[in-house]
């Protein structure tokens, strides 16, 4: 068994179906698929989906449904402990699979001996993103390449990780900082290394209904289940930085504070999107921001100061320029 396509699954058995339907794997034998199911109120639903899909399945599948709500971290987990495959493919079953590129993967995944494997991802969102580099590249290990490509786990479908050196991390102290991925990631790049496949993998539709903030264990969290909401990538951050913290306390790494600056260079939208609300809207996010428990650096505090003497509409252009030489230069880099 190869690859264990392990997929989280809330509330969305109409995307589920279209997750499934995209596998097209030409030896069904090299995979297996992996769906826990948690407790949702349309789980009825999802377990007709999958029992129908089974039926008319030449892949081996392995469905799971969680006696009690674990959130998604304990799920992602909980994933981890029923695959078999020699490597771990993360999906969300609001994401779906491209043409001909699980076999592409199959084959590098044989070819060679990768402890992880990042690919670019289609999204119609231009603000993803969407780990696009030009070349593949091999990932050497080290802290330095935990901190390039940290940004490239915020989305973890499409993530694959070999198994045996991911199956002891326990999930059960990252409930609700619903950034477990991210930890792994960073745990495989700083000691093992990885490889970049420039080939897109995953469909990153991401149109299913929003299940995070939305169980008892989230405290139904109203900033993590309105993902409109101005406020909610804050709250989203909180749970990231909390996981970069306990990755250096655990490795002795410093891995927080380039996260800081990275994270500064990326706080435009959320503060025009502000500005372009008022005055007031912007200081309140403002105050806001600099309650993380980071340092928010010189590039965010610029851009505050712009957005309070120009607006919004004034400065979106303007950061347009460095935004697009920044990208391009990132685009080539490997």
């Amino acid at each position: 068994m190869v690859l264990s396509i392990c997929i989280t699954s809330y509330n969305r058995p109409k995307e589920l179906q279209r997750c499934l339907s995209s596998i097209d794997v030409k030896e069904s034998q090299k995979i297996e698929i992996v769906i826990s199911e948690d407790v949702s109120p349309k789980r009825e639903d999802i377990r007709r989906v999958i029992n129908n899909f089974i039926q008319d399945s030449k892949y081996r599948v392995v469905p799971n449904f969680n006696t009690e709500n674990l959130g998604y971290d304990r799920n992602l987990g909980k994933l981890i402990s029923l695959a078999t495959g020699e490597y771990i493919l993360f999906c969300s079953d609001d994401d779906a699979f491209l043409p001909n590129q699980l076999d592409y993967i199959i084959n590098i995944l044989e070819q060679n001996d990768h402890a992880m494997l990042l690919s670019s991802y289609r999204s119609k969102d231009i603000f993803a993103h969407n780990r696009k580099y030009n070349h593949d590249f091999i990932i050497p290990p080290g802290e330095k390449s935990a901190i390039k490509h940290l940004y490239d786990g915020i989305l973890f479908s499409g993530l694959i990780f070999r198994r045996i050196d991911i199956k002891e991390i326990d999930a059960e102290r990252f409930v609700n900082t619903n950034y477990f991925q991210i930890y792994l990631l960073l745990d495989v790049l700083k000691n093992k290394g990885g490889c970049y496949i420039k080939n897109s993998l995953i469909d990153c539709i991401g149109d299913g209904e929003n299940g995070y903030g939305t169980t008892e264990l989230s405290k139904f969290d109203p900033l993590l289940s309105n993902r409109k909401s101005l406020y909610s990538n804050i709250r989203f951050n909180q749970g990231l930085i909390k996981v970069i913290k306990m990755f250096d306390t655990s490795e002795g790494t410093n891995i927080l504070k380039a996260f800081e600056h990275e994270y500064s260079m990326k706080t435009y939208r959320g503060l025009s999107r502000a500005r372009k609300i008022s005055l007031n809207e912007l200081k309140t996010y403002w105050k806001e921001l600099n309650k993380l428990e980071i340092t928010i650096r010189f590039p965010a505090n610029a851009y505050y100061y712009m957005l309070s003497m120009l607006g919004a509409k004034v400065c979106d252009q303007l950061i347009k320029i460095p935004k697009n030489i920044l990208f391009s230069i990132r685009k080539n880099a490997f």
